[in-house]
C-alpha cells in the first residue's frame, strides 16, 4: 500500500513539473549590452521560438546560459553557489523578455562573462519573478556550446594576443604582432578602460 501511495505521489509531482514547463513559453527576446561589444545585440525568437527544447536560437541560448535551470530547476542543481576560480574578465548584461500570458512581460537579467578563463559563465540573482515563481540564483558554466553560440550572434572573440589573464581584451585587432611574432602593446584607444 505504501509503495502504491509513494508511486502515486511521485506521478503527481512529475505531472505538476511537466505542466509548469509545458505552460512556460520561454523567453521571446534577448538583449546583450556591456563592455567589449560594438553596441547592443538584440535577438528575437526565430523559428521554434524560445520554448524549452524548441531548438530556436533564443531557446538554445537560454539553455546554455543556464536561464532554464534558474527558471525551472526545482533545486538549481545545475547551478553553483561558488564563483568560478580564475579571471572572469569583463561582464555583459543579458536581459531576457519572458511573456506572462496577458500580463506585461517580465524581464529576467543575467550577468555573462564571455571571456572567462575556462569558457563563458553566467550569474543569475535569485528572486527574480516569472510565471508566479522566482529564479534560483547561482553560477552556470556554459562550456563550448555557449562559446559557439556567442560567436554565432556576434559577441567578439578574444584576440590571441590578449588571451592571457593579465592582458585579457575582447576586441579583435586591438593588439598587433611584432615581426618576431610577439604581441605588442595595444593602441591608446584599446588601452583606455578596456584592457584586463
Amino acid at each position: 500500500m505504501r509503495r502504491t501511495l509513494r508511486a502515486t505521489a511521485m506521478t503527481a509531482v512529475l505531472v505538476l513539473l511537466w505542466a509548469t514547463v509545458a505552460a512556460a513559453k520561454g523567453p521571446t527576446a534577448l538583449t546583450i549590452t556591456g563592455e567589449g561589444l560594438d553596441g547592443p545585440i538584440e535577438i528575437g525568437a526565430q523559428a521554434g521560438g524560445g520554448e524549452p527544447g524548441s531548438g530556436g536560437q533564443v531557446s538554445r541560448l537560454a539553455e546554455h546560459t543556464g536561464l532554464f535551470a534558474t527558471m525551472f530547476g526545482a533545486t538549481g542543481s545545475e547551478l553553483d553557489t561558488q564563483r568560478p576560480a580564475g579571471d572572469l574578465g569583463p561582464a555583459v548584461t543579458l536581459t531576457w523578455t519572458v511573456p506572462m500570458g496577458d500580463l506585461e512581460a517580465d524581464p529576467l537579467v543575467q550577468r555573462l562573462h564571455p571571456w572567462a578563463e575556462g569558457g563563458p559563465v553566467t550569474h543569475t540573482e535569485s528572486g527574480q519573478a516569472h510565471f508566479g515563481h522566482e529564479t534560483v540564483g547561482g553560477w552556470y558554466t556554459g562550456g563550448q556550446e555557449l562559446a559557439g553560440l556567442l560567436a554565432e550572434i556576434g559577441v567578439p572573440q578574444l584576440d590571441a594576443c590578449w588571451a592571457s589573464p593579465a592582458r585579457r581584451h575582447p576586441r579583435p585587432g586591438c593588439s598587433t604582432r611584432t615581426s618576431a611574432g610577439d604581441c605588442s602593446q595595444p593602441s591608446a584607444g584599446c588601452r583606455a578602460g578596456s584592457a584586463r
